[in-house]
């Protein structure tokens, strides 16, 4: 079988002599410029994926130049490229897609959803996760129907723990459609997780204190009615990554430290049902329910997030690894089309050249 593979590269990084200074600062040397890939999602069709970048340009907290990308797959060409940050800026929690592969999801830290045409790049509409506010989104899950767009913000950093709201959405109109109050847990981020079942009756989440809470969803009402401490399972204090299996009743989880392994458990009862083998530092995670495969990011030394692992779902078996080389931002995984990774850019460095990489075989030879 041949294997596909395509690199997309973007433009080179240019530090704009505007930007030599930020705030009062002198940039660093040109040598710490880079370009990262903030967000990366696959159409639901398979034919395109949407990615963001933006370029880090060495001052403290300073970003400049984000882009919304869009790859056509069949074709291996840029779609388009749309730039996000012209009036102020904005960083991306993640993105989403329409059922039909024909608009794109953004959703950025200050609760801002904003849809997109994926035939031209063209902006479609906004509304407010918090209108009149700015709250900070720790996480969110669009629905696998397209439907419900569901939020978790913190809106007042003025009390511990910090007050984390659920709210939940049609996601093309903004109407709220639920809200309440979550269990407060410490850290802005505290709800770092969160994800609906396959089949849209469920929805789990997970706290920065090991506690993972499941609510059955019906008729516009959330009943969150299983809260399980993971901490007897080893779990280090924060559980920060997680995937649905295909059953809607299974979790995969993981701390993403040495401390804890990536382990599979039953959202019934809150059992962990195995480890997965040589899973220790996994980071993010996909389970892919045409496969039956596990992908996993390794964080820590000496993989330090170059590589990505692979586990059989049903046996916890390591079947390869792919090592990239430097760190990998984000990825995506498509069931046709393959694997979608986004690495560094660095400035002044062919040894970063590659932004977007795209191959259609999850292991490599």
């Amino acid at each position: 079988m041949s294997i596909r593979l395509l690199v997309i590269t973007l433009g080179i990084i240019i530090l704009p002599s505007s930007l030599q200074t930020v705030n009062g600062d002198e940039v660093v040397d040109d040598q710490y410029a880079y370009r990262r890939v903030e967000a990366i999602k696959w159409s639901p069709n398979g034919e395109y994926l949407a990615f963001v970048t933006y370029d880090y340009l060495g001052a403290t907290d300073d970003w400049n130049n984000t882009m919304l990308n869009v790859v056509d797959y069949s074709s291996g060409q840029l779609k388009f490229s749309r730039r996000l940050d012209t009036d102020t800026k904005v960083t991306v929690v993640g993105i989403s897609w329409s059922v039909d592969s024909s608009m794109i999801l953004l959703l950025t830290h200050i609760g801002e959803v904003k849809w997109f045409e994926v035939e031209n790049g063209n902006f479609i509409s906004e509304w407010s996760v918090s209108p009149g506010s700015t709250p900070f989104v720790s996480s969110f899950s669009h629905s696998f129907d397209g439907n419900f767009l569901a939020v978790v913000t913190s809106d007042d950093y003025s009390t511990t723990p910090y007050q984390n709201r659920l709210q939940v959405f049609n996601s093309n109109a903004g109407d709220i459609v639920y809200q309440t109050q979550l269990p407060g847990a410490v850290g802005v981020t505290s709800y770092s997780w969160m994800a609906w079942s396959p089949n849209g009756n469920q929805l789990a989440l997970l706290s920065s204190n090991a506690h993972l809470f499941v609510g059955n969803w019906s008729s516009g009402i959330l009943s969150i009615n299983r809260d399980f401490d993971l901490t007897s399972h080893n779990v280090a204090s924060a559980i920060v990554y997680g995937g649905w299996g295909p059953d809607g009743r299974l979790l995969a989880l993981t701390s993403g430290n040495a401390q804890s392994q990536l382990g599979i458990f039953d959202t019934a009862t809150g059992d962990l049902v195995f480890n997965l083998t040589q899973s220790a530092d996994a980071g993010k995670l996909i389970w892919n329910h045409q496969s039956g495969m596990i992908v996993a990011q390794i964080l820590l030394p000496p993989e330090r997030g170059s590589k990505l692992r692979v586990w059989d779902s049903q046996t916890g078996d390591l079947l390869g690894e792919n090592d990239y080389g430097q760190y990998v931002d984000a990825f995506d995984w498509h069931g046709t089309s393959g694997i979608a990774t986004g690495r560094v850019t660095a400035l002044n460095d062919p040894n970063y050249a590659n932004t977007v990489r795209i191959s259609d075989q999850i292991l490599q030879s």
